[in-house]
């Protein structure tokens, strides 16, 4: 019950609720019942340095951006053969176990674990023996800085403990419905629940890998004309090296430093990435493709995307791939 006197000062005045007295002046608000605490507690010293300035770092400098989100029912036999992703891989198993093969090693995680794999990392994946069933979500997004680099690779494993399993499995089952339904909202949604994922992963984490940023701004006008002449089959290293009154030998030493890739991987990479959009997300054929990511020919194009995908073009929009 609240109780508001007859005669308020306009300056000041008293409610009683449930017994007990709240004074306001001047927008204060203090409690007179000394069993309510008197002050907010501003929890110092709750967030280590480290997660603070790792915070910082990722809001300052990465964007998220959602390409693909599936929820898998799989049975024995299953596996993917051995590739590379060139977008940040995520699985979560929500019933039996995966093994991930690295070349460093082999891996295996269930329910309670989840894989976050930087692009670039060669792996091959298979259905953990004595396993019949499974059923995972796996997700793929791009979590990379201006300059291209992904965020992943900074941290010293690609497996990570999974806290909630039941609910992070409802979630990206969720995103997964989404993406198929209302890919704009589902984006918006998955960059709140991969953000959520990696501070999660960042809490945990003792440390980052340090990532040199010099922020040359003569390799941000490359990239963004590399962004912005995709389509142009003319668009070379030697003029993108003109553009910033640079030998194109000068610029791949400099680029390389920036981005830790030569800037025709990098190109490379834009146009795979962009094709693959295409391929998911439109109706165009394969030549139309090829044209609109800067390919000078169909075949060149069909030889680019096996080395990189493992499949055709063809085959890679006919099949869903994991």
């Amino acid at each position: 019950m609240v109780k508001v006197p007859t005669a308020v000062n306009p300056n000041a005045f008293t409610i009683t609720i449930d017994g007990f007295y709240f004074y306001s002046n001047n927008r204060q608000l203090s409690v007179k019942n000394e069993t309510m605490p008197q002050f907010p507690d501003p929890l110092p010293g709750r967030l280590s340095a480290a997660y603070n300035s790792a915070l910082r770092e990722f809001f300052a400098h990465y964007e998220i951006e959602i390409v693909t989100c599936q929820y898998w029912r799989n049975r024995a036999p299953w596996g993917v053969e051995t590739r590379k992703c060139f977008d940040s891989f995520f699985l979560f198993p929500v019933i039996g176990k995966v093994g991930i093969t690295f070349a460093s090693g082999r891996r295996i995680i269930g329910p309670t674990t989840y894989l976050a794999l930087a692009e670039g990392v060669q792996h091959s994946l298979d259905l953990e023996k004595d396993h019949k069933r499974l059923e995972q979500i796996s997700l793929h997004c791009r979590i990379q800085d201006r300059w291209g680099r992904p965020f992943l690779n900074r941290f010293d494993s690609p497996i990570s403990k999974l806290h909630d399993p039941a609910r992070w499995h409802r979630l990206l089952a969720d995103l997964s419905s989404l993406m198929n339904s209302d890919p704009a909202l589902g984006q918006h949604f998955g960059k709140v629940l991969v953000s959520e994922l990696l501070f999660d992963r960042l809490r945990d984490e003792k440390k980052l890998a340090p990532l040199n940023r010099s922020g040359d701004p003569r390799i941000e006008r490359v990239l963004q004309r590399m962004k912005d002449e995709l389509a142009s089959p003319d668009l070379s290293i030697e003029s993108l090296a003109r553009g910033i009154d640079l030998t194109a030998t000068q610029m791949r030493k400099l680029f390389r430093r920036e981005t830790r890739r030569s800037p025709k991987q990098y190109l490379n990479r834009l146009r795979l990435e962009k094709s693959v959009d295409l391929l998911r997300h439109s109706t165009q054929t394969i030549k139309q493709i090829a044209a609109e990511t800067g390919f000078t020919t169909d075949n060149y194009f069909h030889l680019a995307f096996r080395k990189a995908f493992g499949v055709t073009p063809i085959v890679f929009r006919e099949k869903e791939i994991l």
